[in-house]
């Protein structure tokens, strides 16, 4: 999926957002941002571009000027623990709900809210486990999917975002309980942005319900292309009776390839116009697709 017009505002104030918390003086910021808008993606964007890629581009100028690989480590982790603040309630809720793999659906795709790429500084609202409960869900999308799941002796799980994997976990644990598939969760072997590494997904446990393994991109990718991962990641993909995929960066990335067709599920929560408006959503709302 290509850059829309919208796209390109959008990513400069997703980075300009993450520079106010990575630069102490606001004239770097401005210097920053200079280098940014020279990007030739964002000077000429008529020609074929993902947004993931410019992002990656715009990290790249952030690391350098920060002299920092990971620089949003603490933010992070702050969403991972945001999210185990409310993986307790949340478990509660779907383990008494009348379908709880439907509503464990809801909340790992939800759990986006907590995307520091679209506020740095925002957090869950007091009313977040009930906002998700009552998101409204296409009950024959959720069906395949649950079907897929079941038949699936192989799965692929492609992650996004840190606090977002809480509810991952959260969801491959449902799954357990009425079938026992393979799952192996693919993370970013690069930090960029705030997608979860191997560092991230064991601090949430992810290891203790799935292998867990790095996507061997060797930069900082914020999405998975099949042409850059690991001979190993790609073997995994290739064999997967299901991959599921998580998040807008990945679904850019992966919803034309043709060898995936038939056998993957993306998993994704409405806050992007062009892609809540492929999906006839509004923003706010679940998207689940299974292609």
């Amino acid at each position: 999926m290509d850059m829309w017009p919208v796209c390109a505002p959008c990513v400069e104030t997703m980075i300009l957002g993450v520079a106010r918390l990575v630069m102490d003086e606001e004239r770097s910021v401005q210097e920053f941002m200079a280098d940014v808008r020279r990007l030739p993606a964002l000077v000429d964007p008529r020609w074929p571009v993902r947004a993931p890629e410019v992002a990656e581009d715009a990290w790249r100028l952030l690391i350098a000027r920060a002299g920092d690989p990971d620089p949003l480590r603490d933010v992070k982790r702050h969403q991972n623990e945001l999210a185990a603040q409310l993986s307790g309630p949340v478990r509660q809720r779907v383990a008494t709900a009348d379908d709880p793999f439907a509503l464990a659906v809801k909340f790992a795709a939800a759990g986006n809210i907590l995307d520091a790429m679209v506020d740095v500084t925002r957090g869950p609202g007091d009313d977040f486990i009930e906002t998700v409960a009552a998101l409204p869900g296409d009950p024959e999308r959720v069906q395949e999917f649950r079907r897929r799941v079941t038949e699936a002796r192989r799965i692929v799980y492609l992650t996004d975002n840190c606090g977002e994997i809480v509810f991952d976990r959260l969801l491959l644990e449902v799954i357990r309980t009425f079938c026992d598939p393979q799952v192996t969760v693919v993370v970013r072997s690069l930090p960029t942005l705030n997608d979860a590494t191997l560092v991230e997904a064991r601090e949430v446990g992810l290891h203790e319900v799935a292998d867990v393994v790095e996507n061997g991109i060797d930069t900082p990718l914020p999405a998975t292309s099949l042409a850059r991962v690991s001979p190993q990641v790609r073997a995994l993909i290739d064999q997967a009776d299901l991959v599921v995929s998580k998040g807008g960066a990945n679904y850019e990335f992966l919803e034309d390839e043709g060898s995936l067709e038939g056998k993957t599920t993306f998993v994704l929560f409405g806050k992007c116009d062009p892609l809540c408006g492929a999906h006839h959503v509004a923003r706010g709302d679940l998207i689940l697709l299974n292609a």
